[in-house]
């Protein structure tokens, strides 16, 4: 899996840190082997879309706790 991506780091006020992430393209496949392979001229192609963040969508991943069961 190869992934192009950007990340926004800020302190919140209770002195956590909060990241956002941008991703940019994603490729996932035995392609990502290669070189050679097409998605080096895909992600070159989709780079400026990480420049420019505010063409994205926001979607909040909430926090999942795994409960153990017995």
């Amino acid at each position: 899996m190869r992934i192009i991506y950007t990340i926004e780091k800020w302190k919140t006020s209770y002195g956590s840190e909060e990241w956002s992430v941008y991703i940019g393209d994603i490729a996932i496949g035995s392609e990502v082997h290669n070189a050679e392979s097409e998605y080096i001229k895909q992600f070159a192609n989709n780079l400026s879309k990480i420049e420019n963040l505010s063409s994205y969508e926001i979607y909040r991943i909430d926090k999942i706790v795994l409960k153990e069961e017995y």
